[in-house]
């Protein structure tokens, strides 16, 4: 190989490596957050509620139709009334 193109690959295996790195950083930083965010949600929840139960009746309040837990699979899939 010549210098040029021994330089050429080290550059861009140097810039293959910073990429990931940055990536790899990127999602801890989004994981943190996420992290922080449900901690503040899970404290801020009734004593014995957990972030599960809240997405669920979040999601049924959203939907403005009355379901009964047997039609709750049918949420996903039907948005219309019952």
């Amino acid at each position: 190989m010549t210098d040029t193109t021994e330089s050429q690959a080290r550059a861009a295996a140097s810039s293959t490596a910073s990429t990931d790195a940055l990536a790899a950083s990127l999602f801890a930083e989004v994981f943190i957050a996420d992290q922080l965010a449900r901690e503040l949600v899970s404290r801020a929840l009734p004593n014995g509620m957990r972030i599960s139960h809240f997405s669920v009746l979040n999601l049924l309040a959203h939907l403005n139709v009355e379901r009964t837990p047997p039609n709750w699979p049918r949420l996903s899939t039907s948005r219309a009334g019952p």
